[in-house]
Order: C-alpha cells, then sequence, then structure tokens
C-alpha cells in the first residue's frame, strides 16, 4: 500500500489485514515504492501512481484514483479494469484473484 493520504493507506491496510490475515501488507510512503518493489516483489501493490516499472514486475496493480481524479484502475495479469469508485470488497477481489494466480504457477 503506497498511496495518499497516509491515514488512508493505514485505513485500507488494518482492513486488509483484518479481513484477509494470511496476506503480507507493507504500508510504505509513496516515494519508497519502487525500491520495495525490488526488495520485497509483492504479488499486488496499491498506489496513486504506478510507475512502468510496477507495472512491469508486479502481477497485480491498483491505481487509486490518480491525479486525484474519479476513477481507479487494476490490473491482474492481462486483465485490466476501471473503476469508477473502487471498494474495499474491490480491493480484496484483487488479492484473491492475485493469490488465485500464484498458486497455479
Amino acid at each position: 500500500m503506497a498511496n495518499e493520504p497516509r491515514s488512508y493507506r493505514e485505513v485500507i491496510a488494518e482492513a486488509v489485514r483484518a479481513l484477509r490475515p494470511q496476506a503480507r501488507i507493507v504500508a510504505a510512503e509513496p516515494e519508497e515504492l519502487e525500491s520495495l518493489v525490488e526488495e520485497l516483489r509483492p504479488h499486488v501493490v496499491v498506489g496513486n501512481r504506478v510507475s512502468p516499472a510496477v507495472r512491469s514486475r508486479v502481477p497485480a496493480w491498483v491505481e487509486l484514483y490518480p491525479g486525484y481524479g474519479t476513477e481507479s484502475f487494476s490490473c491482474v495479469g492481462e486483465e485490466h479494469t476501471t473503476y469508477d469508485d473502487i471498494q474495499l470488497p474491490d480491493l480484496l477481489s484483487i488479492i484473491d484473484q492475485t493469490r488465485r494466480l500464484a498458486q497455479r504457477s
């Protein structure tokens, strides 16, 4: 989780930890994201801006309201989705889909 504002990031991280205790959730400052991707090799990244490097190295990503716009975007494997109003169940579904893909590999 590397989205802004920090309070939003922390609330989302805690909610996901509570609802998906098997998932390892790291809340980080957005500027730390690329180095953490190299170090941790996450299965999913959530942020306000997902760089081309993250897109190419992470199996699934969620871009939450980039540029403070009204839409969010996700990619799981090759499937891209646009959300008008992304919700916690959407994030949980992305995590679950990514976990299933990782188990098949």
